[in-house]
């Protein structure tokens, strides 16, 4: 069978002891399903789709988590108008996400974030929510020729 030495820090020590506690004394299948959850987790799958976590809210923020693959982001910023950043993703599940955070100052001088997540059935749901430029562009990636060809 396999061996792995794993080095624990003095200070990480009664994690797992805790951890051997609870699992019955089988440390290593414990870890093994902890690293299993952390690669499913971080590595994007054969389609390119990964756990995407947003916050959402403007005055208590709240964690959302999807499964999606980022197509395109974009700022706008006008004269005397709060930023307003877009991150447009493609669901695991064939939607469009579209998450938006718009930022601007308070009464009191202070930064407010007021950060979104809207789902639309399809790509062209987006037109007129979205700056045209960046539906283009996300239509185009959608399209799999996320490369315009020129013949210049």
């Amino acid at each position: 069978m396999p061996n792995k030495t794993i080095y624990v820090s003095e200070a990480d020590l009664p994690v797992f002891e805790r951890a051997q506690e609870l699992a019955g004394g089988n440390l290593s299948s414990t870890i093994a399903n902890a690293l299993r959850r952390f690669v499913q987790e971080h590595e994007p799958d054969e389609r390119g789709f990964r756990d995407v976590e947003v916050k959402v809210g403007k005055i208590a923020h709240v964690q959302k988590r999807f499964k999606g693959r980022l197509l395109v982001k974009g700022r706008l910023s006008e004269r005397r108008a709060p930023l307003k950043e877009y991150e447009v993703y493609e669901t695991a599940k064939g939607r469009v996400a579209v998450y938006t955070c718009q930022t601007y100052h308070g009464e009191l001088g202070h930064l407010i974030q007021d950060c979104r997540l809207e789902v639309y059935e399809s790509i062209e749901d987006l037109v007129g929510q979205v700056p045209e430029e960046l539906y283009l562009a996300a239509r185009q990636m959608l399209s799999g020729n996320p490369v315009e060809e020129l013949d210049i």
